[in-house]
């Protein structure tokens, strides 16, 4: 239970400091770059290929929908197959919150997109909701299977997705970044939800007579 209520402490944790920032991107910075920003759009538009665009513009259509519905309807059949309804139900609790609060927090930051984009885009920049997506799905598939390989597979993926906002111009890389740690939360507080409304007892997708399971039992 302690274990639940850590997940979703650090999942509220991680919203809300995406919202703070997002607040003071409004306010204090009057929605401009920050940091690196300037500078790493420079670096993207100046290494910008066209088979770099497609496999930009490739993550681009996966990270929207319907894109994003083919893959998180996957991950969560493959889940229900598994039998493992508690990661079904996360996932689609992190797809979810995920669309809420990055609309949301888009609204409140009023940040406009960076100029020069490959593509139009409507919205508003921050956060990221590709990368808010795309987070979301690989951690909480890394949360339920807790290895090194899942969480590196997971970093590589987000990192993929975040790269490829920027390259194409339609993000700054402030951007991405609150999407990565956004999407990461969010992960945190649907795994944190669901154990707290029913406790399972275990914390991965393990099977019952896996070696791990046997040694916790002994």
């Amino acid at each position: 239970m302690r274990h639940a209520w850590r997940q979703f402490g650090l999942g509220v944790g991680a919203i809300l400091l995406v919202l703070t920032a997002g607040l003071m991107i409004r306010f204090a910075a009057a929605a401009l770059p920050v940091g690196p920003d300037a500078a790493w759009q420079e670096l993207m538009a100046s290494h910008r290929v066209a088979p770099g665009v497609a496999v930009a513009q490739a993550m681009a259509w996966i990270g929207k929908s319907p894109g994003t519905w083919f893959v998180s309807a996957g991950a969560m059949a493959v889940a229900l197959i598994l039998r493992q309804w508690r990661t079904a139900i996360a996932l689609l609790l992190a797809v979810e919150i995920g669309v809420t609060c990055s609309s949301a927090i888009k609204l409140l930051s009023a940040r406009p997109r960076p100029t020069g984009a490959v593509e139009l885009v409507g919205s508003f920049a921050f956060p990221s909701g590709h990368t808010t997506w795309a987070a979301a799905v690989a951690a909480s598939l890394a949360l339920a299977l807790p290895r090194v390989w899942s969480w590196a597979l997971a970093g590589a993926w987000i990192a993929l997705m975040a790269w490829s906002r920027t390259y194409l111009g339609v993000h700054w890389l402030s951007d991405v970044a609150a999407g990565a740690v956004l999407g990461i939360g969010i992960a945190l507080l649907a795994a944190g939800v669901v154990e707290l409304l029913a406790p399972s007892g275990r914390h991965c997708l393990v099977h019952p007579l896996s070696p791990e399971t046997v040694e916790e039992r002994a």
